[in-house]
């Protein structure tokens, strides 16, 4: 009776540690499944940076996505082998018009997604751009620009990393720290706890109000007299700016040599280490033109906190840009809206900079 009764237990065991090892198995599998696969190409350069640094900014942006452990990226190697046997042309990747050949590289790769982008010098900022693309829908999830210093390229590369790594999980990485900051959320616009027109407007005269505009040259350093008064910044260039109805109208009569020289400026702001931020404006050109728009830090190596690059055109529209602040907390930020690089008339109105929570 007892050796039957022994058998029996070992009987149970067994078909229970079965179920558990049959059960990690699974979930191993499970985990593995999850796991998005990815191809990093290297990013292309045309301006103030070398082929072999760019190869070997691309290496590092390619390890550390592997070291978020959300995806699995295909080696470089295999990537180049596969690509050359079927002839395929990467070029046109950054165009969302061109669907199907998105979708045709999904296949013939066989991954989920690509990483595909750019990094050059200009005015001696290191400016990377970088799209992360559905090549299963063919459409963008996200486009994003980011500059900085030579010698925080790497560091760069790194927030890059942990920014599409949560774009897709929603988590943090797992081997990166203090990426709070840096990661942008799924669908902000749907998980907004406060609605826009509850939030309050951290830009003052952000309707142009005052009426008042003071014109001076660009400054290195805080001006206590400019605090919350509108600035038309100008550097070796000529500018003239007026407000009516509200809205502020610059008559460029220059073209300025770099963007910067021509510029609004407002401050301060006061910007919170990992808190998300969000700018809004109107804004037309009397013909089609760039400009710059962001935060940056006054004098000294110009840190940018958060950029956008809008596109205005002769009929007044709504722009907007979501950032989250991945420096030190500063309480003298300052807003500018670059202007230079040709001639000719912008008018911008209601201004709206807001602190949004997720």
């Amino acid at each position: 009776m007892k050796e039957y009764l022994i058998k029996s237990v070992i009987i149970i065991l067994s078909v229970v540690s079965l179920i558990f090892v049959g059960k990690n198995i699974y979930c191993d599998d499970e985990q593995s499944e999850k796991k998005v696969r990815i191809a990093v190409f290297d990013l292309e350069t045309q301006s103030g940076i070398s082929k072999s640094d760019a190869l070997a900014i691309s290496d590092t942006l390619r390890a550390e996505i592997v070291k978020t452990e959300a995806f699995e990226v295909i080696q470089r190697k295999q990537l180049e082998k596969i690509l050359q046997e079927a002839k395929f042309q990467v070029a046109g990747l950054t165009s969302e018009e061109d669907k199907n050949h998105r979708v045709e590289l999904g296949k013939l790769l066989n991954v989920n997604m690509a990483i595909i982008g750019s990094i050059n010098n200009v005015f001696d900022k290191i400016s990377i751009n970088i799209f992360m693309i559905d090549l299963v829908s063919g459409k963008n999830i996200m486009a994003e620009t980011e500059t900085c210093s030579k010698d925080m390229v790497f560091e760069k590369i790194k927030e890059i990393a942990g920014e599409i790594s949560y774009k897709i999980t929603g988590k943090n990485t797992p081997n990166a720290e203090n990426l709070t900051e840096n990661n942008i959320k799924k669908e902000p616009e749907k998980e907004l706890k406060t609605e826009q027109s509850a939030l309050p407007n951290l830009c003052p005269d952000g309707n142009f109000d005052s009426r008042e505009i003071v014109t001076t040259e660009e400054y290195n350093h805080y001006r206590s007299d400019l605090e919350g008064k509108w600035q038309l910044i100008t550097f070796k260039s000529d500018a003239l700016a007026t407000v009516n109805n509200n809205q502020c109208h610059i008559k460029l009569r220059s073209r300025g040599m770099k963007s910067w020289m021509i510029k609004l400026g407002m401050m301060p702001f006061k910007l919170e280490y990992g808190k998300f931020y969000r700018l809004t404006f109107d804004a037309r050109s009397l013909s089609e033109r760039k400009i710059d728009v962001g935060f940056q830090k006054i004098g000294g190596d110009w840190i940018g906190y958060g950029w956008g690059v809008f596109y205005l055109y002769a009929d007044m529209q709504t722009y907007s840009f979501q950032f989250s602040m991945k420096r030190p907390t500063t309480d003298i930020a300052r807003l500018v809206f670059d202007l230079a690089g040709d001639m000719g008339e912008v008018w911008i109105a209601n201004v709206r900079v807001e602190e949004v929570q997720y």
